[in-house]
């Protein structure tokens, strides 16, 4: 540490300690003093051509970015850069890459603003002294247990989008808990939170099962909730019968429904074919007079979600002509007209005739609602004009609570200043906006807009700014959620915007459980292309930024995963040298945690130093793996038995398997990464002795697939990616042991 501040007070910093006044005097050698505990927060100034900055040393967790936001809000932009720059390091100032590299701490910095020649200078540079001295009082004199501030609602949010942009369970049932503890959400709307989870994870039969169902069912609530019920009803009595077509079934069997589930018809457009499937199968069986002009608008959509589905709709639409006898057309008033059309999931049919009929107040109610599950802008100033030709009765409807959020809702999509989708919602992000304004209109629930298509996508990052880019990372779960299935689908051609999404999370310097989730999924995106020698170092670099910041004792099998997946890809002699230098330093914190590793864990680091090439600290197998027996006993079942890894992050179940023989020389492992069923899949499936699903990396119908075959053949389902995560389970298993 002596070291490190020799070097800070020496080239290229022209203060000198010695000419300070005896009080600043005395501050500094109190920062100089903190610096040396490594656990506390100091501050060091520099002077360098008439331009003074701040450091910042804080221990390697989420404190640095604490204190980032606490001096954003003590001195703000008036008197620092904080606010563009979010305390980076300029690493192409051979100063700060000194420090960077000989500090063991996380290191940020800012300016201090009016630069030399202002007037305010003098005065601005007393302030900014007198306010670090505060701050740091008052942080040495916080009890311990009070240093990390409670996590924001928006900051569980975003974490909540990227456990289900890579439909980690894991990562989403922390952030349910910690929304739960959290406070900031009532009952209600935790309940919506809830479903909509569920939903992303394709958890069906357990929103059926809430507790909360039934009530949720008859209140107003958001499209997205009603969007994750539809598709659940869909899959629990539905999908094997539609799968099949089994028509006349299927018919019966929608008929059938619970009544408390034919509402559900009317709501959002649907963004997913299971939703239209069930919304046709309803209208079928209505005996409403329009109910066959609701099921040709229905249908009029269906190619837009999937190639063939008009076709397969078509054949519904003639099986139940063929089953049903025919009636007489019988008159109906309009305005019952457009409610049919309305429950029967036609929003924009029955919107655009309700608005041809003289204004009540049922039919401004009809009016709203529908507009507000349509989620378009013109649609949405269409209902408002429509209400706002009577004044009374759009006061009446806004005093009706069901109807005050939609009414909130097209006020939201109709402002053109507001996003009203993720095109305009990243043109926010683009054009400037702080994280305050863009988290602000970031919406809860992902799937509220439609994705961008991945060539958008790919030219909106390549144009985005590094100032902007930094915000995106620390905003960007929900938007990842949003674009999973156009990431999941890109294949190869999705490798260069991987790489650009690490290098947001890189540069966001965020430290989360669901950054650390997002950054397993994307290193296996961002690799799937090839790479330049450049590209490749970067990409390495960006990694490594992702991997400092979330550093700690409480991540390493986190790390450990991360540093197998890195080095798990194939790689030129020209990279060996970025590669071997992110070793190094994964290894280098490994080290210091220690007695946070598992003997597990310390047999993947072996077999990765082993490939790469690199000799272990002698440190790391200083009083660790004191569990070796123990593991190896929690293995031993697995002596001779055939295993089946089964997961579509090819990587990480290499490199479980490869772990498996090491630890386990009897075992017969066998890997499957297949979208769909297939015969060798069926094979194994019906043979193995146990099977092991990553769910938060398998296609439904691989896993239905499997689970058809498998019979009562024992499943293990591992909810996170990651080696660790498959070995923690296979380790843990109790159920299925002999």
């Amino acid at each position: 540490m002596n070291d490190l501040i020799e070097d800070f007070f020496g080239v290229r910093n022209e203060l000198a300690p010695d000419t300070l006044t005896d009080d600043d005097r005395a501050q500094l050698n109190k920062w100089i003093r903190a610096l040396t505990t490594g656990t506390r927060t100091a501050f060091l100034p520099r002077s360098w051509q008439g331009r003074l900055f701040w450091y910042i040393f804080t221990p390697k967790d989420r404190r640095a970015n604490e204190i980032l936001e606490l001096l954003g809000a003590w001195i703000g932009p008036t008197h620092s850069d904080i606010a563009r720059t979010r305390g980076r390091l300029d690493l192409t100032d051979p100063f700060d890459s000194r420090i960077d590299t000989a500090s063991e701490l996380a290191v940020h910095r800012f300016e201090v603003l009016p630069r030399s020649g202002s007037p305010a200078t003098k005065d601005a540079r007393k302030f900014v002294r007198q306010a670090l001295a505060r701050l740091t009082e008052l942080l040495d004199n916080r009890p311990a247990s009070e240093f990390r501030f409670a996590k924001s609602t928006a900051d569980i949010l975003d974490d909540l989008g990227h456990a289900l942009s890579t439909r980690d369970r894991s990562a989403a049932e922390i952030a349910l808990g910690e929304l739960s503890t959290n406070g900031d959400l009532d009952a209600t709307n935790m309940s919506f939170v809830r479903i909509r989870t569920l939903g992303a994870l394709g958890d069906w039969q357990e929103i059926l099962a809430d507790r909360a169902i039934d009530d949720i069912l008859r209140m107003s609530r958001p499209p997205g909730v009603t969007r994750s019920i539809r598709r659940a009803v869909y899959h629990t009595y539905l999908a094997t019968l539609d799968r099949n077509e089994r028509d006349t079934e299927l018919l019966s069997a929608a008929d059938a429904l619970p009544g408390r589930f034919r509402p559900i018809a009317k709501g959002p457009t649907p963004r997913h074919r299971d939703e239209l499937v069930l919304q046709v199968l309803l209208a079928l069986g209505s005996d409403s007079p329009t109910a066959s002009a609701s099921v040709e608008r229905l249908i009029e959509g269906a190619e837009l979600l999937e190639v063939g589905l008009e076709t397969r709709l078509r054949r519904l639409v003639v099986a139940a002509t063929a089953t049903t006898e025919t009636t007489v057309s019988t008159h109906v008033d309009p305005v019952s007209a457009a409610v049919d059309l309305y429950e029967a999931g036609d929003a924009r049919g029955a919107l655009e005739s309700v608005v041809l009929l003289p204004l009540t107040i049922k039919t401004g109610r009809l009016a709203v609602s529908a507009a507000a599950d349509l989620e378009d802008e013109d649609l949405a100033r269409t209902a408002l004009h429509y209400i706002d030709q009577n004044p009374e009765v759009h006061a009446h409807l806004a005093g009706i609570k069901s109807i005050q959020r939609n009414l909130e809702a097209l006020a939201r999509i109709g402002d053109t200043g507001a996003p009203h989708d993720w095109a305009s919602w990243f043109d926010l992000v683009a054009q400037g906006a702080d994280l305050a304004t863009v988290s602000a209109n970031t919406p809860d629930d992902f799937e509220q807009w439609a994705s961008l298509d991945l060539t958008d996508l790919s030219a909106r990052l390549d144009r985005i700014n590094d100032d902007a880019l930094m915000v995106l990372g620390e905003a960007s779960g929900q938007f990842l959620a949003a674009h999973r299935e156009v990431l999941e689908l890109s294949g190869a051609t999705g490798g260069k915007v991987g790489r650009r999404l690490i290098e947001a999370l890189a540069v966001s310097s965020k430290c989360s459980n669901g950054i650390q989730t997002q950054t397993l999924n994307l290193v296996e995106l961002a690799f799937s292309a090839s790479h330049t020698s450049s590209e490749y170092a970067e990409l390495v670099e960006h990694i490594g930024e992702i991997r400092r910041t979330n550093a700690a004792p409480s991540t390493a099998e986190w790390q450990v995963d991360l540093l197998q997946l890195v080095t798990s890809f194939p790689h030129s002699d020209q990279n060996s040298s970025a590669l071997i230098q992110f070793a190094v330093s994964s290894l280098d914190d490994l080290t210091k945690y220690r007695l946070a590793l598992s003997f597990t864990s310390i047999t993947a680091i072996k077999m990765v130093a082993e490939e790469v090439g690199i000799t272990l600290p002698a440190e790391l197998f200083a009083g660790a793996a004191k569990d070796e027996a123990e593991e190896l006993h929690a293995y031993s079942y697995l002596e001779g038995k055939r295993v089946a890894l089964y997961s579509l992050m090819g990587s990480a179940i290499r490199r479980a398997a490869s772990l498996l023989r090491q630890l386990v020389p009897g075992i017969d492992v066998r890997l499957y990464s297949d979208s769909v069923g297939s015969t060798e899949l069926a094979k194994a499936s019906e043979n193995v002795d146990l099977f092991v699903i990553v769910t938060a990396a398998a296609k439904h119908a691989a896993t239905e697939f499997i689970e058809a075959n498998r019979g009562a053949g024992p499943i293990i389902r591992v909810n996170s990616k990651g080696t660790s995560a498959i070995l923690r389970e296979l380790r843990s298993n109790t159920g299925h042991r002999t």
